[in-house]
């Protein structure tokens, strides 16, 4: 499905805005070949196969609405959302849970819903700091958690008590110290 702020020149001339329709195909094979700037190929071959999956229960009207063609922030008390124009490819209506962390964490996990929403630009996150020492501020990090529940960095700069951070996903995110000294290892190297 091609949303309406996808910008890919071959959706305007497909005349099905990019969607193909592999129920009307039977037997049918996809080549795709793939050309470097000296003229190499690669070329692979796709038979396609039907599957369905189960998305979450999700329901897409729910939340707060985010037309992608207009600014828009949302304060959610603890979280606050900095949507650019152009943020999204279509029109999404965002929402926020909040669920206790792990003890590792410094904040509770907010999940900022739909998770699986593409984003086209940035938006800007911003979480309310816990209170802690002031000397411990500095080194409070917004994470992102994967499908494993491991957290990833995604930086943020401490202003005025919030954790102000750029991001291009949804999903999972917390606060996490940051305490930690970098270690280096030497690998291969002999005594």
């Amino acid at each position: 499905f091609v949303e309406p702020g996808n910008k890919l020149p071959a959706h305007e001339t497909s005349g099905e805005r990019g969607i193909i329709n592999f129920q009307q195909m039977t037997n049918t094979t996809i080549s795709i070949t793939a050309f470097d700037y000296a003229g190499n190929s690669d070329n692979i071959k796709i038979i396609p196969q039907i599957d369905t999956f189960p998305l979450k229960n999700y329901t897409p009207n729910t939340g707060i609405e985010v037309d992608f063609k207009t600014k828009k922030t949302i304060d959610f008390g603890k979280v606050k959302l900095d949507f650019n124009t152009e943020t999204f490819f279509d029109t999404v209506w965002v929402s926020l849970n909040e669920t206790k962390a792990s003890e590792s964490a410094a904040s509770p996990f907010y999940e900022i819903l739909p998770a699986f929403t593409p984003v086209f630009k940035k938006f800007t996150i911003s979480v309310s700091c816990p209170e802690i020492q002031t000397e411990l501020q500095k080194k409070l990090v917004l994470c992102w958690f994967n499908g494993d529940n491991k957290p990833q960095s995604r930086g943020g700069e401490y202003n005025n008590e919030w954790i102000i951070a750029q991001v291009n996903q949804f999903g999972k995110y917390a606060l996490m110290l940051d305490t930690l000294a970098p270690q280096i290892k030497a690998l291969n190297f002999s005594k």
